[in-house]
Formats: C-alpha cells, sequence, structure tokens
C-alpha cells in the first residue's frame, strides 16, 4: 500500500492512475485501495488515508511446557 501526497489537489488522471492499481484485501476481510492520493489540505483538515486495524506481525508466541508423560527424556 502507498499514500501519495500532493501541495494541489489530485487531479482526475491522478486519481485514476492510483485506482488502476487495485485494492489490497486484509486478513480481516476488508479493501482498501493499493495506492491513495491526498493533498495536504485534506490532511491538516483532519482526514486520514484508510488503512487496515493494526496487526501484531511479532506476536510472542506461547511458551511451550512438555507434559508429564514426556518428562521421562529430561
Amino acid at each position: 500500500m502507498g499514500i501519495f501526497v500532493t501541495l494541489e489537489a489530485p487531479t482526475d488522471p491522478m486519481k485514476k492512475e492510483a485506482l488502476s492499481k487495485g485494492y489490497y484485501k486484509s486478513p480481516v476481510g476488508e479493501t482498501y485501495p493499493t495506492i491513495q492520493v491526498l493533498n495536504l489540505k485534506e490532511i491538516l483538515e483532519g482526514e486520514k488515508p484508510k488503512l487496515p486495524p493494526k496487526l501484531d506481525p511479532f506476536k510472542k508466541a506461547q511458551r511451550y511446557r512438555p507434559k508429564e508423560e514426556n518428562m521421562e527424556m529430561f
């Protein structure tokens, strides 16, 4: 995904080109434009890009604890 920030309002060809890049489907099933075009005025007025919810790619795995019957090995 990418966000293209412009100083002026995006032109129709810019919007068309961004839309031609398709959509990203998040793991939760929502779709988002692959490329989004926002201008600085929109950002300063509080508009935000449409982004998927934050997913933690570094989620810590649960610690493995051997069962009692497997403890004979140690």
